[in-house]
């Protein structure tokens, strides 16, 4: 059996292929999308080679798609619709969605996932690109192109692995996608290997309150600094703003300076994820603002750390975890009571949500979901079915 992977250069593929190599070693083939003649920002996995679209007309193309059994989408990148068209004739296809890439099956537009006083800034932001006439005429060329591709390439994928539940039951729901194909659960990122590692067993050690993961519109910052300037809080509140939209970014700062005054830390830079994670255990409070899946990388590192979090009662991230039993509050929870701001979690609740978070993603549960998913898509050929989820279940 042979397995080939289509990804782009980023850091969460590495993690991906740990576990495919656990449990299928060897069998494991990797292309990266790269721009025409270029060989920069590889990931840095052993066996990658970098794809571009040109090569679908190439010689080694047509000779090596028919070996693979089955293929992996690290997300579902436009530029894989018409190297889709081709694989799907000799191979299953999976999808592992990041977020990103399916949401736009569950919501039209952003509106649904900002409050009123980002989307004014979101709208103003809009304004500007819509005045430049060159991009625009090249925005439309690309979404012309972009749903020819789509239209064709989609109904050849046999799964979808969405980060949580939930997030499929709403692309089932918004009825966006004519056909979505049967949900698999799998998840990127092991608890000792790669989320908490290093910091296996240590706990948050300080009062700060994080805010937000990225400097994308969907954390609503504006609004939670809002709320946390009226609050009687002394902590600081760290806003992590390394990636994601620069304008958006640099009023952010800006406003969260003017607001919150010298409280303000604000995190432009990349850092080490060992110096990340130092930085996450002196907030002993996490506020996330999102009405959708978002951050759920920091969300699991934190309720390992033992941080109390807050997220939005719409998150559907806040749905699954209670669901499994995971101690959370909402935001309205601290709206009624900002004396959470104050209270940690007890030992046991702290223990509670570590129990939670390893039946999801500790290394076990991950490596048992990868067998599972090529198990269902290969192993169909040898009579066994894996235990999946339709639309109309």
């Amino acid at each position: 059996m042979r397995i080939l992977h289509l990804t782009t250069s980023n850091k969460f593929f590495p993690m991906a292929y740990c576990s495919f190599e656990r449990k299928f070693p060897g069998q494991n083939t990797i292309w990266i999308r790269g721009d025409v003649g270029s060989s920069e920002g590889v990931v840095k996995t052993e066996g990658g080679r970098v794809f571009n679209l040109f090569d679908i007309f190439c010689f080694f193309f047509r000779r090596h798609v028919k070996e693979y059994d089955l293929v992996i989408l690290h997300s579902l990148d436009p530029a894989w619709f018409p190297v889709l068209i081709k694989l799907s004739r000799y191979a299953k296809i999976a999808w592992i969605g990041w977020g990103f890439d399916y949401y736009s099956y569950i919501k039209t537009g952003r509106r649904e996932f900002l409050l009123d006083k980002t989307y004014s800034l979101f709208q103003a932001s809009r304004k500007n690109a819509i005045n430049n006439p060159i991009q625009a005429v090249k925005n439309f060329l690309s979404k012309v192109i972009l749903s020819f591709f789509k239209n064709k390439s989609l109904p050849l994928i046999d799964s979808i692995s969405t980060v949580i539940k939930e997030d499929y039951d709403l692309i089932c729901g918004a009825g966006i996608l004519k056909r979505v194909p049967p949900y698999l659960p799998w998840n990127y990122g092991t608890l000792e290997g790669d989320l908490v590692g290093s910091f296996i067993g240590q706990r948050v050690d300080g009062q700060k309150i994080l805010l937000g993961n990225s400097a994308d519109y969907t954390n609503n910052h504006i609004e939670a600094i809002d709320f946390l300037s009226m609050l009687d809080v002394s902590s600081d509140v760290v806003l992590p703003l390394s990636y994601g939209d620069l304008n958006y970014r640099d009023y952010v700062s800006s406003y969260a300076t003017q607001k919150l005054g010298c409280r303000a830390r604000i995190l432009t830079d990349f850092i080490p994820i060992d110096e990340y994670i130092s930085m996450l255990k002196s907030c002993g409070y996490a506020i996330m603002n999102h009405k959708r899946q978002q951050a759920l990388g920091n969300i699991v590192i934190m309720l390992y750390l033992g941080a109390r979090i807050f997220l939005r009662s719409e998150n559907p991230v806040y749905t699954c975890l209670v669901r499994d039993g995971a101690i959370l509050n909402t935001i309205n929870d601290l709206s009624r009571n900002p004396g959470l701001l104050k209270k940690p979690l007890t030992d046991s609740e702290v223990r509670k949500n570590i129990a939670v978070l390893e039946m999801r993603w500790s290394e076990q549960a991950i490596d048992n979901k990868t067998l599972e998913l090529v198990r269902y898509h290969v192993g169909q050929q040898r009579g066994y079915m894996a235990a999946r989820v339709h639309c109309d279940t």
